[in-house]
């Protein structure tokens, strides 16, 4: 039972939904325009790992320019070349800026951070470690949310950890809410994590308006103290549910040293000395 009109009929229909799809990617290609910045700091990480972060972001999809302030925390001299030269490359990308700065000393992961954070030329910040990946959505997805949430300050997303020890090994992706308020943060039974910090989109004005990042907090958890003050501070952050990064675990974290050397209940400890600090 061919009929030629039908077909025809069908065609048409195929060729309007192909025609609308394209030209809503065209629109929310042009609505994503944005010039950000990436702040990775880095302290001897391997090279690997590096290329592996750097590669991510240069498969990041959507119209937008990419300043990357990479900050060196006096890592060995070797270490240092290497990641010269690898960014070196990465610059000659379009639409790619690189900052690269050497700490003449090793300031810490707090102290590193609120150094890039000043150095950040613009207005929306993302956060992100030398270790690890990226999906290729990343900015385009928390990006576009910034600018439909007008008042969001700082929005963060789950991750999916993993490890290479046996072949690539994935781990249970977390799972924080879309929405935590100062309020529902108060009724957590456990409040000694708050979003995922290598997932962090922020707006560095909001960031500055409290303090920046501790530059002598020498805690392994200098997200957390940051993230309090802008809870406090503005009430509100958010989290897209979709897991965006790819979190490498491995032993040279600061994380799992602490773990490893068995610091992680007084860790949790001096969390919940710092709320009662700040919530007084």
């Amino acid at each position: 039972n061919f009929n030629i009109n039908d077909k025809l009929i069908e065609l048409r229909e195929e060729i309007n939904r192909d025609f609308t799809n394209k030209l809503n990617n065209y629109y929310h290609y042009i609505y994503s325009y944005c010039e950000v910045s990436i702040l990775i700091p880095c302290f001897n990480t391997k090279p690997v790992f590096i290329m592996d972060c750097l590669k991510s972001i240069l498969g990041q999809v959507g119209n937008f320019s990419l300043e990357i302030v990479w900050i060196d925390d006096c890592s060995s001299e070797i270490n240092s070349k290497l990641q010269q030269g690898y960014l070196s490359e990465i610059e000659k990308y379009h639409n790619t800026k690189v900052v690269y700065v050497r700490n003449t000393e090793n300031l810490g992961v707090s102290g590193s951070l609120h150094k890039g954070v000043n150095i950040c030329s613009n207005e929306i910040i993302f956060r992100m470690d030398s270790d690890d990946v990226m999906v290729p959505d990343r900015i385009i997805k928390q990006l576009n949310f910034m600018k439909e949430n007008k008042s969001c300050v700082c929005c963060g997303s789950n991750i999916i950890p993993f490890n290479e020890k046996n072949g690539l090994q994935i781990i249970n992706e977390s799972n924080h809410d879309n929405i935590l308020t100062l309020s529902n943060f108060k009724l957590l039974k456990n409040m000694t994590w708050i979003m995922n910090h290598p997932t962090l989109c922020f707006k560095k004005s909001a960031v500055l308006d409290v303090g920046n990042y501790d530059k002598d907090f020498k805690y392994p958890f200098e997200d957390f103290d940051l993230e309090l003050r802008l809870l406090i501070k503005f009430n509100v952050l958010h989290n897209i549910k979709e897991s965006l990064v790819y979190y490498r675990i491995h032993r040279d974290q600061e994380t799992i040293k602490s773990a490893i050397k068995g610091d992680s209940g007084h860790n949790n400890m001096r969390k919940i000395e710092l709320i009662r600090h700040y919530m007084s």
